[in-house]
């Protein structure tokens, strides 16, 4: 057999044998005692089997066999690098994360959910932050989300203006605006200045005759002060003991004396 095979050239024509083997001519095949399959080199038939190399073309090949079946030489054993490029074309993947584009997802292995960017969805946690808008949010999350660049962590401070349009802060305190109530973090009772006076109903009666709602109201009127309690009104005469006819009894009252009885006094 041996000497058959010396006698085979070295011309590349290669056969197919029976055996699954390329020989380089049939001379070759018939020293080695193969039968012929096919002429031409035998087809090469890869196991599914994962044990990947990368070939000269950047191409990952599931195992050697696959990469010698493409005809490419061998750059490394594993995966190729992934290198992508800076385009934005976002997608969205399974975990909820926007990828700038596929070749990024893919390189992350992780699953397409979406085309475009994720929808944001944000908690209602307090941790406020300031963008440069001036407008301050609610947390991180939000701000991001409506495309605004952060100024500063925290609440944003509060410039007011000097127009004057009057609220009343429960602390009873005139604000020129609401702004500034806001900015004293006090809120608003009511729209205008505050009434300078309490609405605490303790009446006085005033030197003019007139009831006030309280002391505060009587001096506010720049009014003396009689006596404490309602003004005394109508005339209903009474007579005291000590022969004096009063208006009324409630004057009398407040005179401290007692009464002898109704009308005017007679003369005694």
């Amino acid at each position: 057999m041996s000497l058959c095979k010396e006698k085979c050239s070295l011309e590349l024509v290669p056969v197919c044998g029976v055996d699954g083997r390329t020989y380089d001519n049939d001379c070759i095949r018939q020293a080695a005692g193969v039968q012929l399959a096919s002429a031409g080199e035998c087809p090469v038939i890869c196991t599914e089997e994962y044990n990947p190399v990368c070939g000269v073309d950047g191409i990952t090949y599931g195992n050697e066999c696959k990469r010698q079946k493409a005809g490419v030489q061998l750059a490394s054993t594993g995966e190729c690098p992934v290198i992508c490029t800076q385009e934005y074309n976002p997608v969205c993947g399974v975990d909820g994360i926007t990828y700038g584009n596929e070749c990024k997802r893919q390189k992350a292995g992780v699953q397409l959910a979406s085309t475009g960017e994720c929808p944001v969805i944000c908690t209602e946690e307090y941790n406020p932050v300031c963008g440069v808008d001036g407008i301050t949010y609610g947390n991180e999350c939000k701000r991001q989300k409506d495309g605004v660049h952060l100024a500063l962590s925290g609440v944003c401070p509060v410039i007011c203006t000097e127009e004057y349009n009057p609220v009343c802060g429960v602390d009873g305190l005139t604000y020129g605006n609401d702004c500034k109530s806001q900015e004293a973090g006090v809120d608003v009772i009511s729209q205008g200045e505050c009434p300078k006076c309490p609405s605490t109903m303790n009446p006085v009666c005033g030197a003019d005759g007139k009831t006030y709602d309280n002391d505060c109201w009587l001096k506010e009127a720049g009014i003396s002060f009689h006596h404490q309690g309602e003004c005394c009104k109508g005339y209903k005469p009474v007579c005291g003991v000590n022969n004096r006819t009063f208006n009324n009894e409630c004057e009398l009252n407040l005179q401290g004396i007692v009464k002898q009885y109704d009308g005017v006094c007679l003369a005694k």
